[in-house]
C-alpha cells in the first residue's frame, strides 16, 4: 500500500485479513465474492442490452414523428413495440416513482440487486438457493441478448431495408 500525505510518501505491504468475528471461512468469502463478480458481469450485460435497445427506440420514435410515409410510420410503431416488449423483461417502463415499485413485479435488472443485497449481508458461502437464482438470472440475460440480437438482425434489418428503399437514413444499433 502507498500512502501520500503532505508531500511525503510511504509504501508498506498491506495484508487484508478476514474479520475474526465472522464464522465464514476465507473460502466462503471467496465464493461469495466470485458470485458477486458474476452478478455484476451479468447485470452489466443486461444494462448494455437495455441501453442499446433504448438507442434503437429513440431513433425509431424520432423517425416515426418526422416521416410522412404511412408505411414507414406503421413499421416504426411495430418495431418500437418489439423493443418495448424486450425492455419490459429488463425493467418496468411503467415505474415512475412513488409506490410503483410495489405495484409491479420486479423485472430482471431489479432481481440482480435483490440477490446481491442478500448475498453481501454476511461473509458466508452463497446458499444453494442463491446459486440457483444466480444461474437462472444468467440464463435469462443470455436469452435477452439472443432476443435483442434477433430483433436487430430480423426486424430492424427489415425496417432499415424499408428506409433504404424510401431513401431515408437507417437506424443504427451499436
Amino acid at each position: 500500500m502507498k500512502l501520500s500525505a503532505v508531500g511525503h510518501e510511504q509504501t508498506q505491504l498491506l495484508t487484508v485479513r478476514k474479520d475474526p468475528n465472522t464464522a465464514g471461512t476465507e473460502a466462503d468469502t471467496a465464493a461469495q465474492t466470485q458470485m458477486l463478480v458474476d452478478l455484476r458481469r451479468d447485470l452489466n450485460t443486461a444494462i448494455d442490452v437495455l441501453n442499446r435497445s433504448e438507442l434503437v427506440r429513440s431513433q425509431v420514435e424520432w423517425l416515426g414523428r418526422v416521416v410522412d410515409d404511412a408505411s414507414v410510420r406503421k413499421a416504426a410503431d411495430d418495431l418500437n413495440k418489439g423493443f418495448i416488449d424486450l425492455e419490459m423483461t429488463l425493467i418496468d417502463l411503467r415505474i415512475t416513482g412513488g409506490q410503483d415499485g410495489v405495484r409491479y413485479a420486479a423485472k430482471l435488472i431489479s432481481r440482480f440487486g435483490y440477490l446481491a443485497s442478500g448475498l453481501s449481508n454476511a461473509d458466508f458461502r452463497p446458499t444453494s438457493q442463491q446459486a440457483e437464482v444466480q444461474k437462472l438470472l444468467a440464463e435469462r440475460v443470455r436469452d435477452t441478448v439472443t432476443r435483442f440480437d434477433a430483433l436487430v438482425a430480423k426486424d430492424l434489418g427489415a425496417f432499415n431495408d424499408l428506409l433504404r428503399r424510401r431513401n431515408i437514413p437507417h437506424v443504427v444499433a451499436k
